[in-house]
């Protein structure tokens, strides 16, 4: 016992666990060397037998490369040296041996009767030189039942080495003999290069090194090989991984398999070859050059879906670039609750400090937070003062409504600056414009309507109103020497506002007016103004357009539709929508903001262009106005029954037409000349330059010419064949083709 101790001290770690495993003793993973002998030496007490017996199962390569010999010089345990069968998963190009079970059935054949049937199933694989890897012994190794010649074939039992016959699956696995045929070989071609018996030897001891990495190693191994020694196909030498008897020796593949091995490798090499030479022979692939446009790219306020941009909508950003008084609605920032509350007894004096500092300058107010809670608190509470001192008005109720709880407890002052910005704006507005021009440094409109009290349209509406009054003058050619202040601008309906004018020459006396909103033209005086210019005659509002208002006050017409552009009629509807082409209102709705700037120009001047008789004046009916403008003689004229007042914008057809549609019922009724319909709207000058014009004008192409008029209006100020007209070249600082006069031109 002491002496098979001895030799198990010799042994490693490694080698223990692979007696341990090969006995089955279990629970020896994580043991070390002094304990993995002990379970050794009590398995072998128990069992009966000896150390040698046990020992007999460890591969003589793996002795004596711990001992430091030659493995070449090993001797087997056995007289006849037999290589082990595959071990599954350490080689790829080895497939898994069928179950014992099925190799019992199967008889065993010579390499002659299966070599046919295989050599179909095999696969060689030739690299750039045309030599054949090793893979060409996958379809040889893939049958367990391959054997030798006749004349060496043995039988299961035979192949068996010592002291393995009682295993319960030793029976099952067959081994290939070696025989004088190795060694035939061997010196054939030489001995095997030193890398590779190395190896060899190196691998049949435990390692650490995953399976698949050994198995790749091997695989190259064995192909440097191939290439150093031909076509001739060397016998591995396959690691053992501790699960069956080791044994000496190697794999040889039989000659029926050299022959197949070496008709593949000359009929393959040929072809891979003469595919490499094709290969070279291809021209060298050019790299790839993108376009380069050679002209600067341009931004666009498009989006990504849209595919071709409009030349009018390059370098705008807002609508307010496209507008001289573009009415934008303003967001309502939110107002937060002011924090750090003075003390109590302070709080008393906290409202009357903020009446104070509502006074004090802005820039100064910084410094005051810093002396006191109650400074600081004062401070936050002094922009709702502000707000009701310079901002009156229903928008300020509609949002102290909101904070109706919080309002001593809230800060105003994001809302403050909003609306001073607001009124900046405006202002900076009419500076930019041709107003001011005109007025000489007088305001049109009242301290008030700046702050914009009531809407937030009411600025853009009276200072329109005021363009409007001005190109009036100038079309009949009569300047006024006062023009009044306007001071209110309230909304009657959607489409309909009432001006108040202020004139100097009598004060304390107004004049009301009602307009249109799209284009700001008079469409009458109520009864109950208190007060009248003295050099401006009589307007009261007719009936009809008197009904029309009554009725969207009271309430009765307001699902009918607020606008006035739906009481419009219009000829060819087939083309034309409320008097605009259908085809161009379809292109511009991917132009966006522009697109809906164009729209609201094309309505704007469409409603300029209606018969005078449509808006003001004495009522006409359709008919009439259509004979009217033809020159035909008309009819009786007579005002509208009362009772009988639906509102009718009407673009009339064809005057043959008319007279089998008479009106039944006066209402108001809105007759353009029909060359007057809109095919399209531009920013931009026609032709190959595209400049913009403008931004007070723009271009509008009707069926019969273009013509020159004002975005915030319509109204006309120029037409295709004189250009703009002189008179408002100089109000507005333009060329005839409406663009825009820089300094020095």
């Amino acid at each position: 016992m002491a002496t098979s101790t001895n030799d198990l001290n010799k042994l490693t770690v490694a080698q223990l666990k692979a007696i341990c495993k090969e006995k089955g003793i279990s629970g020896y993973s994580k043991l070390n060397k002094p304990a993995l002998l002990q379970r050794i030496v009590d398995y072998n007490k128990s069992t009966g037998s000896g150390t040698a017996s046990a020992t007999r199962a460890i591969e003589p390569s793996q002795l004596s490369n711990a001992s430091g010999l030659d493995p070449a010089h090993t001797t087997a345990p056995h007289s006849r040296t037999i290589d082990r069968a595959p071990i599954p998963g350490e080689l790829p190009v080895l497939s898994q041996p069928p179950p014992p079970e099925r190799r019992k059935k199967r008889p065993i054949t010579s390499n002659t009767e299966i070599s046919a049937p295989q050599s179909k199933k095999s696969k060689t694989t030739t690299n750039a030189h045309g030599t054949t890897e090793a893979k060409a012994l996958t379809p040889q190794l893939k049958s367990q039942n391959v054997m030798g010649p006749p004349s060496v074939r043995c039988t299961e039992s035979s192949l068996a080495p010592p002291g393995s016959l009682n295993t319960p699956n030793s029976s099952s696995i067959p081994r290939i003999p070696t025989t004088g045929r190795e060694s035939t070989v061997r010196k054939a071609t030489g001995p095997l290069p030193t890398s590779l018996s190395k190896n060899s030897t190196k691998s049949a001891l435990p390692s650490s090194e995953p399976p698949q990495a050994q198995a790749k190693r091997m695989v190259s191994e064995a192909r440097k090989a191939s290439r150093t020694q031909g076509s001739v196909v060397q016998p591995l030498e396959i690691p053992h991984s501790g699960k069956f008897p080791a044994v000496s020796g190697s794999i040889t593949p039989s000659r029926a398999a050299l022959a197949i091995v070496q008709d593949r490798s000359q009929a393959v090499a040929p072809q891979s070859t003469e595919q490499v030479s094709a290969v070279k022979t291809l021209p060298p692939a050019r790299k790839f050059k993108p376009l380069v446009s050679c002209k600067a790219a341009v931004p666009s306020l498009l989006s990504p879906q849209q595919p071709r941009p409009s030349v009018s909508s390059l370098n705008i950003s807002s609508a307010e670039e496209l507008f001289l008084f573009a009415s934008t609605p303003y967001p309502i920032p939110a107002c937060p609750r002011i924090t750090l509350p003075p003390s109590l007894s302070q709080r008393k004096r906290v409202h009357i400090w903020a009446l104070f500092l509502s006074l004090v300058p802005s820039s100064s107010l910084h410094t005051c937070t810093l002396v006191s809670k109650m400074f600081r608190y004062a401070i936050y509470l002094s922009a709702l003062a502000i707000l009701q001192r310079d901002f009156p008005g229903k928008r300020l109720e509609h949002v102290l409504s909101k904070y109706a709880r919080e309002a001593k407890m809230t800060s105003f002052w994001p809302y403050l600056r909003e609306r001073r910005r607001e009124r900046s704006r405006w202002e900076d507005a009419y500076r930019e414009s041709f107003l001011p021009a005109f007025f000489e440094g007088a305001q049109p409109i009242s301290e008030r309507m700046w702050t914009s009290p009531e809407d937030d349209r009411q600025t853009g509406v009276a200072l329109r109103f005021v363009m409007t009054r001005l190109w009036f003058a100038i079309s009949i050619g009569k300047l006024q020497p006062k023009w009044g202040i306007v001071t209110s601008a309230e909304t009657v309906v959607d489409d309909i506002w009432m001006v108040k004018v202020q004139y100097s020459t009598s004060p304390g006396h107004e004049e009301t007016f009602y307009i249109l909103e799209p284009t700001c033209e008079v469409i009458g005086r109520p009864s109950h103004s208190s007060g009248s210019n003295p050099e401006s005659g009589g307007l009261p509002v007719r009936a009809d357009w008197s009904a029309y208002i009554d009725r969207f006050r009271s309430g009765d017409g307001a699902n009918g539709g607020n606008s006035i552009l739906s009481r419009l009629r219009w000829e060819n509807y087939e083309e034309y929508d409320g008097g605009i082409s259908k085809l161009w209102l379809n292109r511009i709705e991917s132009e966006g903001e522009v697109g809906r700037a164009k729209r609201l120009v094309a309505q704007r001047y469409v409603l300029a262009c209606v018969v005078a008789n449509s808006i003001s004046g004495q009522w006409m009916s359709s008919t009439q106005m259509a004979q009217d403008f033809a020159g035909l003689s008309a009819g009786g004229t007579g005002g509208p029954r009362h009772g009988q007042t639906q509102v009718n914008l009407y673009l009339p057809l064809q005057v043959s037409l008319c007279s089998f549609h008479p009106p039944l019922t006066p209402s108001v009724r809105l007759h353009p000349r029909s060359h007057h319909h809109v095919e399209s709207v531009h920013f931009t000058t026609p032709g190959s330059s595209r400049q913009s014009i403008h931004r007070a004008v723009a271009v509008v192409q009707t069926p019969a010419r273009e013509y020159f008029v004002l975005r915030d209006n319509g109204m006309q100020i120029g037409c295709e064949e004189e250009g703009v007209g002189e008179v408002w070249m100089q109000a507005l600082g333009c060329a005839a083709s409406g663009v825009k006069k820089w300094n020095g031109q």
